[in-house]
């Protein structure tokens, strides 16, 4: 395994994400306990791991980096761990709801807290007129919106068990959930297109300055 191979394999893992919740959308009847559930929540596993082997590879390959790179991707390692931990129905995690739910949502937004640290301080470090770069922007503000959304259903349940009743969200809550998550898993597919492609990550490397310099100048 490599960084190639990693981030080939997230490639894949983000594009049989995305089919799965436009499944799940589409065919209510998929949420229903079952093989056919059991076996696509197994393979919704599989493919979240990649994200830890292509943190763990990039960490791995792409040296020196700045620092809060470096703390974003061992943070998103942690909290995709956490994440697969939660889901799994092993531990005390799976015996209770609230504390499942909750421990998924902390893990989740700083997952997203991560995700965007690192999205924006990796298009700083490179070069004006990079490829990556439009794509980075994009996915870094759909996942910032994203986390926005995220508190706020986090928020919605609490004020559930607070006080007991169902609080019911915005009509554009879901319209405006849906487009950041299409757009943000549009832009990273498209970033890790690209980023695949490159046949010298060395090059890209050098492209990089030394950690607190902006490749672009400042402002």
């Amino acid at each position: 395994m490599n960084l190639r191979k990693a981030t080939s394999f997230l490639l894949l893992g983000l594009i049989y994400t995305l089919l799965h919740k436009l499944a799940h959308a589409v065919i209510p009847s998929l949420r229903e306990p079952g093989l056919v559930n059991g076996v696509a929540s197994l393979l919704w596993l599989i493919a979240t791991s990649a994200l830890i082997l292509f943190a763990y590879y990039f960490l791995k390959e792409v040296s020196p980096l700045p620092g809060q790179i470096r703390v974003a991707l061992l943070c998103i390692m942690g909290c995709t761990a956490v994440i697969l931990l939660v889901r799994l129905p092993l531990g005390i995690l799976s015996s209770s709801g609230v504390v499942r739910r909750l421990a998924f949502d902390a893990a989740t937004l700083g997952n997203a807290c991560a995700l965007v640290v690192f999205v924006f301080s990796l298009r700083r470090a490179l070069p004006a007129g990079s490829s990556l770069q439009r794509p980075l922007l994009i996915a870094g503000w759909a996942i910032g919106l994203g986390m926005v959304l995220g508190l706020v259903s986090t928020g919605y349940y609490v004020a559930f068990l607070v006080t007991g009743h169902d609080v019911e969200p915005l009509p554009v809550f879901q319209s405006v959930a849906v487009a950041a998550f299409l757009v943000g898993y549009g832009a990273a597919v498209y970033f890790l297109f690209i980023f695949r492609g490159i046949a010298d990550y060395s090059a890209v490397l050098r492209a990089m300055p030394p950690a607190g310099i902006r490749a672009h100048g400042p402002g």
